[in-house]
């Protein structure tokens, strides 16, 4: 399964993207990589570690934008950090996963039926 996290997180600021096949690149050793891939691009079967010429080759419409400077460490944290609110437990599980501990916490949510 291909990670879409970078590239949802770009389409929320950019909202012209949301429903547009677009990759985030950055330059390798002298040629654009792609680094993210939209949902739209992945279905074109494009993926992470293609160039982006040969992308534009298969869907000339797509969008290449250059990776944002934020790191994906620094966004999976503040993630982390927010679902502090569901149980004690978090933790990254890089490079784009949130582990929730959520063992004994069911009951906290469970809607709650009087009869």
């Amino acid at each position: 399964m291909v990670s879409i996290f970078r590239t949802d997180w770009i389409s929320r600021r950019h909202p012209d993207l949301l429903n547009i096949p677009f990759v985030l690149t950055t330059m390798v050793k002298g040629r654009s990589v792609i680094n993210a891939v939209s949902p739209g691009a992945q279905k074109l079967n494009i993926y992470p570690g293609m160039s982006s010429a040969d992308a534009k080759a298969i869907y000339p419409g797509l969008q290449i934008k250059d990776d944002e400077e934020i790191s994906s460490e620094i966004l999976l944290n503040k993630f982390t950090e927010w679902f502090i609110r569901f149980t004690p437990f978090v933790s990254t599980d890089p490079p784009d996963g949130i582990i929730l501990d959520a063992s004994g916490c069911a009951h906290l949510w469970e809607e709650k039926h009087h009869i």
